[in-house]
């Protein structure tokens, strides 16, 4: 429930208020806050939209998951989603399996052109230690 209502907070406040003072732009905020929810789901979970009570709007969820957005690779889906002037940006991406190769480390780089690293929580013992590393990391990146 909490990140449903931070997402409509989020395209709200990029949006502005004026857009809630009509029928037609709150139209356009629900629509776009669907699109940035649909954004983060799982390709299984839109798979399985048929058998849910939004089978209604599995075809069009589904054309708008695989064909309009980016969901084919790491590289892809940050290439569309962070923002074009990259200033400092902190992006985590946390799994319980091994994500990325260094293939897919350095397609990263090259496709979004920012410094990038692969841990692994297992390297750590502490929480501090972890954000250590990430601070040491973040640090080297703004000296560049």
């Amino acid at each position: 429930p909490d990140a449903a209502a931070t997402v409509v907070l989020r395209v709200c406040s990029r949006l502005g208020e004026m857009y809630l003072e009509d029928d037609e732009g709150e139209k356009l905020m629900f629509s776009e806050s669907c699109s940035a929810i649909l954004q983060c789901a799982a390709p299984d979970a839109v798979a399985r939209l048929q058998a849910s009570d939004l089978r209604g709007e599995a075809s069009k969820l589904w054309d708008v998951y695989f064909k309009e957005q980016s969901h084919s690779s790491l590289a892809d889906y940050l290439y569309t989603q962070l923002p074009k002037e990259v200033g400092s940006q902190f992006i985590q991406v946390t799994t319980h399996s091994r994500l990325l190769s260094g293939d897919n480390v350095f397609e990263i780089q090259r496709k979004i052109g920012i410094s990038t690293q692969s841990i692994s929580l297992q390297q750590f013992d502490t929480e501090q230690q972890f954000s250590s590393r990430v601070r040491e990391f973040y640090s080297q990146a703004n000296d560049l």
